[in-house]
């Protein structure tokens, strides 16, 4: 692909593209620094990928244990009020 490219009088390069339009090009705009792991390839290959295999929920015990969680991290309870929901009875009793 065969690209030209043109200085403007305030110094910024114009590069044409095939299908007509201009596109500005800014130096320093993009850098490219190589590949590397992507998120989910280094979540699924670190020391707790096998018990996902089997537990998806995992660090949790169940998909229940991690609604608990996510619902107490997503509450407006302060952590004071967390802690004291955690230490009722009731709550100790539950098989979390």
């Amino acid at each position: 692909m065969d690209v030209d490219v043109d200085m403007y009088e305030d110094g910024d390069a114009g590069v044409e593209a095939d299908y007509g339009k201009e596109e500005k090009v800014y130096d320093g705009a993009v850098k490219i620094y190589g590949v590397g792991m992507t998120f989910m390839k280094n979540f699924n290959s670190d020391e707790y990928a096998a018990e996902r295999v089997d537990n998806p929920y995992f660090p949790f015990a169940s998909k229940p244990d991690w609604e608990m969680a996510a619902f107490l991290l997503r509450s407006e309870l302060s952590m004071v009020d967390i802690d004291k929901y955690l230490r009722l009875e009731f709550t100790r009793k539950l098989p979390l």
